[in-house]
């Protein structure tokens, strides 16, 4: 399906949840579907203080019936409760369908329920490589059992995947050699093997968003906790409690993108000679919208009011 057949279906239902594999298709799919009501978007964009307060308010419409559309990223599939009657998964592995489907009816009060599994079609649709063999297996078990969610298929699901995976692609770093050790030797290489293991390889870097709530009572709240954070940081040594206290007011961007906002002066570089590459500050803030999140499409982009004098 391409994104204007899927806003259509999404369209049809005053309550209905789709999941896509990238932030950029969760953001262009809720463009496409934005004139509809309720229609909300979820993401790693926003900060986690943002998704909180756009969590708590799509809970509140779901329990008194009021439309909600939500387009989001896979964060939603572990440790978010939210209960549609009716949830889209684009092509994934078939753990994160299975996660997909727990938001649906997840309380057992809706009659009738639905979860459909599609594959999206267009430039940049597809799912990227570290999704896409995950995809392929899930498909083959979906075809070949009628209940997905049974034993019998996540058996037959992580068996196509590691035989398709192999050892390269499970241990690229071959880790695993580090613990083959003739007996009774027991210099295992402990050091090195937490320097080399992530459970998740990323590249991304923290930025922090001075974020303003879309109350006016939370927007003071959340400017003065991110200004008082940030002056502490300025006389700080050891900034550990610091950063923990900012980790609300984080989205993670690719090395590309913060280089880039840094270029166009739309984020500060925090104390640099002290702490290195830890703390880059948003302060462009036009770039930062109150439904989407970050977009960094133009990092030059200034709202036209704040260029009036």
């Amino acid at each position: 399906m391409n994104d204007s057949e899927l806003a259509d279906r999404l369209g049809e239902r005053s309550q209905v949840l789709c999941i896509v594999n990238t932030r950029r298709h969760a953001r262009e799919l809720y463009e496409a579907l934005q004139h509809s009501p309720g229609t909300f978007h979820l993401s790693t964009l926003m900060c986690a203080i943002h998704r909180r307060e756009r969590l708590e308010l799509i809970r509140d419409r779901l329990k008194t019936g009021a439309p909600v559309r939500l387009i989001a990223t896979s964060l939603v599939e572990a440790g978010v409760d939210v209960d549609f009657p009716v949830v889209w998964r684009a092509e994934a592995g078939l753990e994160s369908i299975i996660q997909a489907a727990g938001r649906c009816n997840r309380e057992g009060r809706a009659k009738t329920t639905d979860v459909f599994v599609f594959k999206a079609d267009g430039e940049g649709r597809q799912p990227p490589p570290e999704i896409g063999q995950f995809a392929d297996a899930a498909r083959s078990v979906m075809r070949s059992h009628q209940d997905p969610s049974s034993l019998e298929a996540i058996r037959a699901y992580f068996r196509q995947l590691y035989w398709t995976k192999d050892l390269d692609g499970l241990d690229g770093k071959r880790l695993l050699e580090s613990f083959n050790q003739p007996a009774p030797r027991l210099d295992f290489p402990f050091e090195t093997v937490a320097r080399e293991f992530q459970l998740v390889e990323t590249a991304m870097r923290p930025v922090i968003v001075p974020y303003s709530s879309s109350s006016s009572r939370g927007a003071v709240d959340n400017a003065k906790t991110v200004k008082s954070l940030l002056d502490k940081l300025e006389r700080a040594e050891r900034p550990g409690r610091i950063a923990r206290d900012l980790q609300p007011y984080v989205v993670q961007v690719p090395p590309f993108v913060r280089e880039a906002l840094l270029a166009a002066d739309a984020v500060t570089h925090v104390r640099a000679e002290r702490f290195a590459d830890q703390f880059f500050v948003l302060t462009n803030t036009d770039l930062y919208r109150p439904d989407v999140g970050l977009a960094w499409d133009d990092p030059t982009f200034r709202e036209a009011e704040g260029l009036v004098w």
